[in-house]
């Protein structure tokens, strides 16, 4: 068998949205936007280097729970998915 691994770092595009399951396990949904910077050495200065990267990620459990208390719009985040 077969592992993937995805990390982003990115922002947070909206206030994360939790709700809870009928079993009231907690779900939260992040809107994550990643944009690739670069240096630009001759102003010093970051700059984009390419269109920005939308993820929408769910998280379920306790991890859902503590994102409710967790960041808010435009908190930068690292999210990470195994499989």
């Amino acid at each position: 068998m077969t592992s993937a691994n995805v990390t982003i770092q990115g922002f947070l595009g909206a206030v994360p949205e939790v709700r809870y399951t009928s079993d009231g396990l907690a779900v939260a949904n992040l809107s994550i936007a990643h944009t690739p910077r670069r240096h630009d050495p001759q102003t010093d200065e970051w700059v984009d280097a390419g269109p920005t990267l939308w993820v929408v990620a769910s998280v379920w459990g306790a991890v859902a729970e503590a994102v409710a208390d967790a960041p808010a719009l435009s908190a930068q985040v690292l999210a990470e998915a195994k499989r």
